[in-house]
């Protein structure tokens, strides 16, 4: 009997020392961002389209945990720490590979046509930013979206 409580108090104890970043998503928590991890590149414009949808505002997302981020939204095209062990998740929102073009100038200079040359050139530099900031706990503090 001694063992059985002993066993329970351990396990009280250690349950109780489990961050708050490591909490899964609460029920109902991220609606309207359950599509965001299908597109992954921005170019289908899903992102774009939660994005403008809450009107450019997440205050739903204050006090998420970065576990819950990371399940609901996916792996971040950038994760910055500061020294101050501030964190940063940085996803795009907006097409971040776009069909590459030639144009076909005359003798002139003048262009004559545009050509696709099949490849994608990465457009990341002009694409928009949706950037979660998260204190030294892993708790989502501030949400803002960037233009470049």
């Amino acid at each position: 009997m001694r063992d059985l409580i002993l066993l329970v108090f351990v396990t009280a104890v250690l349950a109780s020392c489990t961050a708050p970043a490591d909490e899964p998503c609460p029920a109902g928590s991220l609606a309207g961002f359950e599509d965001w991890a299908k597109d992954s590149t921005g170019c289908l414009r899903i992102r774009w389209n939660i994005v403008e949808a809450a009107g450019y505002r997440f205050p739903s997302l204050i006090g998420l945990s970065r576990r819950c981020i990371l399940d609901r939204l996916g792996k971040p095209d950038h994760d910055h720490t500061r020294k101050d062990e501030t964190s940063y998740l940085s996803y795009y929102y907006t097409c971040t590979r776009i069909p590459g073009v030639k144009a076909v100038l005359d003798s002139a200079g003048n262009i004559v046509s545009v050509e696709r040359s099949g490849e994608l050139e990465d457009a990341s530099k002009e694409a928009a930013q949706f950037i979660v900031e998260l204190d030294a706990e892993g708790i989502v503090q501030d949400v803002n979206c960037a233009m470049p």
